[in-house]
C-alpha cells in the first residue's frame, strides 16, 4: 500500500487497501496472529505512511540544498535496493508535491477525529489526496 500511495498508483494503492481492510494485516510482534480492527489497522497504516513521507522530505530537502545524493542516501542509512525505489519515487515528487503529502496527511489525523467518516474512507480519501499531489 505505501509504496502504490508514494509511486502515484491510484488503482494499485486502493485494491490493495481493500485487501487490508477485509483480511487484516499480519502482525510481526506475534506470528500468525492477524490484525484485523479497522482502527488498528488505520494507526499502523498511518504511522507507517508518516514515516515514509518524512523520510522522502528529509532527501528531497537535502537534495535541493545541493548535497549529493550518494551523500545523502548514506546518512539517512538508505542502500541497495532501497535506494532504488527511493530514486525511482523521487522521479515522481518534487518538494511542492511532498509538502501536499504531508498536509494531506495532517488532514487525514484530523478527519479520523472529527470527520465522522469510517477509517477506511479516511484512507481512501487520503492515498487520492497524495495520488493527485
Amino acid at each position: 500500500f505505501l509504496d502504490a500511495v508514494v509511486e502515484r498508483d491510484p488503482k494499485r494503492a486502493l485494491e490493495v487497501l481493500g485487501g487490508i481492510y477485509d483480511r487484516g494485516l499480519a502482525d510481526s510482534t506475534k506470528p500468525g496472529k492477524t490484525i484485523i480492527n479497522e482502527s488498528s489497522i488505520t494507526m499502523l497504516l498511518l504511522g507507517a505512511l508518516t514515516w515514509r513521507l518524512s523520510q522522502l522530505q528529509d532527501v528531497l530537502t537535502a537534495l535541493d540544498q545541493g548535497r549529493r545524493e550518494f551523500e545523502v542516501f548514506s546518512d539517512l542509512k538508505i542502500f541497495g535496493a532501497r535506494q532504488e525505489e527511493f530514486k525511482r519515487i523521487l522521479r515522481k515528487h518534487s518538494a511542492a508535491s511532498a509538502r501536499k503529502c504531508m498536509d494531506a496527511l495532517y488532514r487525514a489525523y484530523l478527519d479520523l477525529r472529527l470527520s465522522g467518516l469510517s477509517p477506511q474512507e479516511v484512507m481512501e480519501q487520503l492515498a487520492w489526496r497524495i495520488v493527485k499531489s
